[in-house]
């Protein structure tokens, strides 16, 4: 009977822009343990029915990638629907919140149950959220509905790279990876253009609206063309068992620590950066013994466990860890910052902030797919000390931004910002998959972009406390607005664009306060891209004194796969 080989598992392509989500092994335990898994017995599928499938693969992507950057623009939208500014850290990270903690279990669920019904279920989870999304009559409801979406995404994610690797023939396999990850990148770029088009036009709902049939489409597809490949038998372990391995008490205390500190962020924001007040200390301290226990649980739970302890004593994976994590704090929230600075200071429309965003996702998407396609040929500390230095440069132009700067100039910010970013997110993950042995690459693959969701979920709650703290600090020191009888509440209530007709006798002075709530935050994010630049420099110096830099061991440029091979060699040498 013929059992996973390396080549089937998806791992992350140096030559295509993947998504910044994990994509844990064809199945298994998300940690290298294939027991249990299905096993390809008979011919792949080809022809029609293949590409049908990827065809429909592909669509669940691009629905994924397109919830993920959709919503940057309409967000302004939002929150003057919901009067809901307060709330803007919820839009931007809860589907991150969920879609993270999942993506181990999900590895293993695509393991212990049929691929195709857990597929399938992942849609309906999926469509499920953005229909709440779209029916949503207050701002809590659509943050469930986020969260929903968000669990349902991960399963999608997981499920795409596991059913293609395990129906496609082996010399198709890396063609239809590359294909799936150039679907996210090109999501990614049309999300901002499409978000602002729709809430331009028909509405902001629209960007869920446009989900369901789409995503109804994949599933009928998936239903007709795919069945499960045949099993061996499975691990017997009763169903209790097979849940309690996902890990399930990890996943709700690391939601647990993250939601109590969003929650801290937002209430000590919306009164004026009081983050002493009871509600706050209390939140905090939630945060912090869920984040303990949680960590204590995947001490104890070792090789089942989301986070592999064991790999972080390697000193380069920890410190490209840290990289991510401030790259990731620098990105994401930036990405949703800087429509409120294009619609609120700027007075453009959602659609016109679309356009204005492009030369920013477009750094991204490009030179995320030029950095790593060069890696076989380029070392990749050099990306991964060049993009942060860049990200950091870009980040202080973008401060210098003021309510009379160019368009011109901000674009090319941007676009400097973007070029940056794109340089550097992929580099930690191809670089610590290359590190350690053949087997922990799934699990180093998850664990990373596990870290890399932190970093855009809890950086993106400080930087929008930052934000709102900062315009209601300047609103509730404004003598004109003071004089107006306008309180801090009433701007927030507006929402980021409401202000223009709820106050048109003070918007001056409101965009005033609102740049001041911009360029706090921007300073956040000046903050994590130096901090990205420190880690990746710390990096570099491990790099040579462990002998892993081109001329430290060799005189010519070394490739991630020279580190792998190493290491393998190391794991050989180390197993009785």
């Amino acid at each position: 009977m013929e059992t996973h080989n390396q080549d089937d598992v998806p791992r992350l392509s140096l030559e295509t822009n993947e998504p910044p989500i994990s994509t844990p092994n064809a199945c298994g335990d998300g940690n290298g343990n294939m027991d249990g898994c299905p096993t390809r017995q008979g011919e792949y599928l080809s022809g029609t029915r293949l590409i049908l499938l990827l065809l429909s693969l592909m669509l669940g992507v691009f629905l994924l990638a397109l919830d993920m950057t959709i919503l940057s623009n309409a967000i302004p939208s939002i929150t003057r629907s919901f009067h809901s500014l307060g709330d803007v850290a919820w839009y931007s990270s809860t589907f991150s919140l969920t879609t993270a903690p999942l993506q181990s279990a999900y590895g293993k669920a695509y393991c212990y149950f049929n691929q195709k019904n857990t597929f399938l279920t992942s849609i309906a989870i999926f469509e499920l959220g953005n229909l709440l999304c779209a029916l949503a009559p207050n701002s809590p409801v659509l943050i469930v509905g986020r969260a929903v979406s968000g669990i349902g995404g991960g399963g999608i994610i997981t499920g795409a790279f596991s059913i293609i690797a395990g129906v496609a023939p082996p010399r198709r396999v890396p063609v239809c990876m590359g294909l799936l990850g150039v679907t996210f990148g090109f999501a990614s770029v049309v999300g901002p253009l499409l978000g602002g088009a729709l809430t331009s036009g028909p509405g902001w709902r629209w960007c869920f609206w446009i989900n369901l049939p789409l995503g109804a489409v994949a599933a009928a597809v998936v239903m007709l063309v795919f069945a499960t490949p045949k099993a061996k038998p499975p691990v017997r372990i009763s169903m209790l068992e097979k849940l309690l391995q996902m890990d399930p008490a990890g996943i709700v205390l690391v939601v647990i620590s993250q939601v109590s500190f969003i929650l801290a962020m937002q209430r000590g924001g919306e009164n004026g950066g009081d983050f002493a007040q009871p509600i706050c200390v209390g939140l905090l301290v939630v945060s912090a013994v869920t984040l303990v226990a949680f960590i204590g649980l995947e001490w104890h739970l070792g090789e089942q466990a989301m986070i592999q302890y064991r790999l972080l004593r390697e000193a380069v994976v920890s410190a490209n860890i840290i990289v991510i994590i401030f790259v990731a704090a620098a990105y994401f929230p930036l990405m949703y910052i800087l429509p409120i600075y294009f619609q609120s200071i700027k007075d453009a429309s959602a659609s016109e902030s679309g356009l204005w965003s492009i030369p920013f996702i477009l750094g991204v998407s490009v030179f995320v797919i030029i950095s790593s396609s060069s890696m076989p040929r380029v070392h990749w500390t050099l990306w991964l000390v060049i993009g942060p230095a860049i990200i950091t440069a870009g980040m202080a132009c973008l401060y210098t931004l003021d309510l009379n700067t160019p368009l011109a100039h901000a674009l090319g910010f941007q676009l400097l910002t973007g070029v940056g970013i794109g340089l550097v997110l992929q580099v930690p993950i191809a670089a610590n998959q290359g590190i350690v042995s053949s087997s922990d690459v799934p699990a180093v693959i998850g664990m990373t972009l596990f870290f890399e969701s932190v970093g855009n979920v809890l950086f993106g709650a400080v930087v929008e406390a930052s934000f709102v703290a900062r315009l209601v600090a300047s609103v509730q020191g404004s003598v004109e607005l003071a004089a107006a009888g306008i309180r801090h509440s009433d701007v927030l209530e507006a929402g980021a664009i409401g202000f223009r007709t709820l106050f048109p006798g003070n918007v001056a002075v409101i965009v005033n306060c609102y740049m001041d709530g911009f360029k706090r935050a921007l300073l956040i994010l000046v903050v994590c891209a130096s901090a990205s630049l420190l880690a990746a420099c710390a990096a570099l110096v491990i790099c040579f004194a462990q002998r892993r830099c081109p001329g430290s061991r060799k005189s010519s440029i070394m490739v991630v796969e020279e580190d792998k091979t190493d290491a393998d060699e190391k794991a050989e040498t180390t197993t009785p």
